[in-house]
């Protein structure tokens, strides 16, 4: 029996009680950046930019929090970043 307290060994990305929700979003995200890694069933990585899909919460390393939440939030401000970048 697969457990639930960690991802699925095949995808590191995906838990098996992930919301619908949270799979979409994640599964768009890996798509938009392949470097990102799923710290922890309530965090994701990207660069150094964590995202906690659950609260849509979004901090800057070290420790800046971002005024803005939500998966569409943090499409947008890692698009600003990636374009800060160029």
């Amino acid at each position: 029996m697969p457990s639930r307290s960690k991802p699925h060994e095949l995808d590191k990305v995906f838990w098996p009680d992930d919301s619908p929700q949270i799979q979409k979003e994640l599964a768009q995200l890996k798509q938009l950046q392949p470097h990102m890694t799923r710290k922890t069933k309530w965090h994701v990585k990207i660069d150094d930019v964590n995202y906690y899909p659950h609260r849509g919460t979004i901090t800057i390393d070290p420790d800046i929090r971002n005024g803005d939440r939500g998966f569409e939030a943090l499409l947008e401000l890692l698009k600003k970043r990636r374009s800060a970048r160029s």
